[in-house]
């Protein structure tokens, strides 16, 4: 809901390579129809129409479609339709959908996002978009009792922020949202058994100040080897307080602790995004956004304590053009316990003249490798690169994938990319184009800080393979947008 803007906005662009010559972007219509593509390396756009049957032929052809679309497997890049927004109420905008989060546990992946953005702040509802078969299928829905949308209704005219994490001990999926009005604000855990039916939700924590919080996080001790195994942790900005609290869960987010400060807040109120990790012996790790500063927070005894802050790495970086876009740090740790950041950055070009994805690593939780410039192509002269949704595989170490936007030179268009590394970040796959056709400014939704895709996006493993998921917007429709929930099926790895 609440963001912080750090710098000021300078004129950056970002690029995905461009296909090779005479290769063709194709469009499909409202329709139901037959696209077919060249011997050459296509875009093929079939979302939002009618069942379409989609052939590639040769080359490395990139796809964007609807489940229900029939996508040849001669088609190498796959990212579908799961989620659209459903509401029309007319003081929101529509279609929109935007900041997606995701986690998957076993073949379940569970997708979490905003449905029917608003200018100044939450949405009329979050929605959920959840494949029990490994990203095969998908199902969709809203959540019950968030909103005075919700069916059944809830007790706030809007919700913002959601994120998701399972609790392998209990056997939960849990959707931590934030409901507000302008009397009040709380979070709000919404718990689900299969990732696809959801209760109405749990009251975490609430306040009688309105925007007393913001941008919170969840996370679950899901280790084996933990002393803390079943915990789940709650974190977010209390502005009232001016400090980082995080709330702990016994008993699968059915009822939480009294909040625990941890660090606080820079003079100006800066500090935000937080996001928590938990290593294998139990360490809880929040890592957070400053001004100037990256920064950490841990507790080794189960959310009962926390350190003071500490840094990780100066932050420099500046907005993108037009977009709602801060450098919060997507989060993540794979099976050896090793902790990963990435955020977007400019300090790793001679001249601060725009942003790239950067990565930082941290084996024992307190002490952080320099940060990398992750190659996601393009000359830095001209392009930006911003908002990653990091992913570490659970099931191995140093297998990572992101994915990103990126803004071409010309400052009016935007896509969607992806890169992955098996080493950690020694070396890394060639970047790969998501998006078949790039996003016009003026298709995405519209806030008080920018155009809005997000002030995240996720990416998460299942069986060894990165699903991301983003926002991305097509052609509006008369005067409703249509911007909606995408997910990578096929083609990354």
């Amino acid at each position: 809901m609440r963001r912080i803007l750090f710098a000021a906005a300078v004129c950056l662009f970002v690029g995905v390579a461009a296909a090779p010559a005479q290769a063709k972007a194709i469009y499909g219509t409202a329709r139901s129809e037959l696209l077919v593509g060249t011997n050459k390396a296509d875009q093929i756009t079939a979302e939002g129409g009618g069942v379409d049957r989609i052939k590639c032929l040769g080359g490395r052809d990139v796809i964007t479609a609807d489940p229900t679309d029939k996508v040849a497997a001669d088609c190498e890049v796959v990212s579908l339709r799961v989620s659209h927004d459903p509401y029309r109420n007319s003081d929101s905008q529509h279609q929109t959908q935007v900041e997606p989060d995701s986690f998957s546990y076993g073949s379940t992946i569970v997708n979490t996002f905003q449905s029917g953005r608003y200018f100044d702040g939450g949405a009329s509802n979050m929605g959920w978009a959840t494949s029990t078969d490994g990203g095969k299928t998908w199902r969709s829905g809203s959540l019950p009792g968030v909103t005075q949308f919700s069916a059944p209704p809830g007790l706030y005219p809007r919700a913002s922020d959601p994120t998701v994490a399972y609790d392998a001990v209990h056997g939960v999926w849990m959707i931590a949202s934030l409901g507000f009005s302008p009397e009040a604000n709380a979070m709000l855990i919404s718990r689900s058994g299969d990732g696809t039916s959801w209760d109405v939700p749990v009251t975490a924590i609430r306040s009688e100040t309105d925007l007393d919080f913001d941008k919170e996080w969840i996370v679950c001790d899901n280790w084996a080897s933990s002393p803390f195994r079943g915990n789940c942790y709650l974190t977010f900005a209390d502005f009232g307080l001016g400090r980082l609290v995080t709330l702990t869960s016994h008993d699968g987010g059915v009822t939480w602790s009294e909040p625990v400060p941890s660090p606080a807040f820079d003079n100006d109120g800066s500090l935000n995004g937080s996001q928590p990790v938990v290593r294998p012996d139990g360490m809880l790790v929040i890592v957070y956004s400053g001004q100037t500063m990256l920064g950490e927070t841990v507790s080794t005894d189960g959310g009962a304590t926390f350190t003071d802050a500490t840094p990780i790495v100066a932050q420099l970086f500046l907005n993108v053009p037009s977009m709602r876009a801060s450098a919060f740090p997507s989060v993540e740790v794979d099976a050896a316990g090793t902790i990963y950041a990435a955020w977007n950055d400019c300090g790793r070009r001679r001249v601060c003249n725009g942003d790239d994805i950067v990565l930082s690593s941290s084996t024992d939780g307190l002490h952080w490798s320099a940060p990398i410039r992750v190659p996601t192509g393009g000359s830095q002269a001209d392009h930006t690169y911003f908002t990653p949704g990091l992913a570490a595989d659970p099931a191995t170490s140093r297998h990572l994938g992101i994915a990103y936007y990126e803004m071409q030179p010309c400052g009016c268009r935007i896509d969607v990319g992806f890169i992955g590394t098996r080493d950690g970040g020694t070396t890394w796959s060639k970047p790969q184009r998501l998006s078949a056709r790039p996003m016009r400014l003026s298709w995405i939704a519209a806030t008080s800080l920018g155009l809005m895709t997000g002030d995240y996006i996720s990416t998460s493993f299942a069986g060894g393979k990165p699903f991301p998921v983003f926002a991305l917007s097509s052609p509006p429709s008369g005067r409703s947008l249509r911007e909606a929930m995408f997910v990578t099926t096929r083609g990354i790895g």
